[in-house]
């Protein structure tokens, strides 16, 4: 049986092993990532959490679509998505490892 962390490497845009209050920090931060992206103004993204597996998700969508849910680069409908999903996503690994990083110990 695989355990939750190698089922997570089967999606490689999907960002595990981020706890509840690390993805808190991530979501204030939302806005600030995801700004100015986007040249189509109708794409819209968002980044989600499932507790179950202690991950980050984006979510995509145009205009009145509903949001999906891109856990590979293929999944991205056009290459704006994939250019703009692949941003986002190391974006989002770069604030958590920010987030990270301030937590730890410091020492002289």
């Amino acid at each position: 049986m695989s355990t939750l962390s190698e089922k997570a490497r089967n999606y490689p845009l999907l960002i595990t092993g981020i706890s509840p209050a690390e993805f808190r920090q991530i979501k204030d931060c939302e806005a600030c990532l995801i700004k100015g992206l986007a040249k189509d103004k109708s794409i819209k993204i968002s980044v989600r959490y499932n507790s179950e597996r202690e991950s980050a998700g984006i979510f995509v969508s145009k205009g009145t679509d509903e949001p999906r849910l891109i856990l590979y680069e293929g999944d991205a409908c056009s290459a704006e998505y994939g250019d703009l999903v692949k941003r986002v996503h190391k974006s989002l690994l770069t604030k958590l490892d920010e987030v990270r990083i301030r937590r730890e110990d410091w020492i002289d």
